[in-house]
């Protein structure tokens, strides 16, 4: 008789539960706008939802929220920077540094920006400038403090993800 470790998995239904919320809170946070139009929050979920099936999810709820509640002009820079965060993701989740707490929220809000470059070039204000450099810093806000939201209770320092979201 052979005996091996026993590899305890999370039921495959609090999976789908973590799924939901991803794309759920997404969807909802998409109607949280800025002045210029951005959607910063959802965009700091999806950042944080990471890479695989949840940061999927977290994009579908995002752009289901956008297609319901952004105008078309805003819908598409939401989606190109929402795409970018999760293949960047996906791309460097392998990466060593790729496990620092401080770059993803980085690279959101960079994703955010050089999207944003896009519409303040051709609107060409300073009101969009500004608009757009806030945006990114609430994009890597949230990332960050998204960040805590997800992870598991034996893994989660304090309560930062819950009081953000609140």
């Amino acid at each position: 008789m052979e005996y091996g470790y026993a590899v305890r998995k999370e039921p495959q239904y609090a999976r789908w539960i973590g799924l939901g919320v991803r794309f759920f809170l997404s969807a909802s946070l998409t109607a949280a706008l800025t002045v210029g139009g951005y959607a910063p929050f959802a965009l700091g979920c999806i950042a944080a939802s990471g890479a695989g099936m949840e940061g999927v999810s977290a994009f579908l709820g995002g752009l289901s929220g956008a297609l319901l509640l952004l105008p078309f002009s805003g819908l598409l820079p939401f989606a190109a920077a929402g795409i970018l965060i999760v293949t960047a993701s996906a791309a460097f989740r392998s990466a060593p540094f790729w496990s620092r707490r401080a770059v993803m929220p980085l690279c959101a809000a960079a994703m955010t920006l050089a999207v944003g470059a896009v519409t303040v070039l051709r609107a060409a204000s300073q009101e969009a400038l500004v608009s757009c450099l806030a945006a990114a810093g609430l994009t890597g806000a949230a990332a960050w403090f998204f960040r805590d939201f997800f992870e598991t209770k034996r893994d989660r320092a304090d309560g930062n993800g819950t009081l953000f979201l609140s």
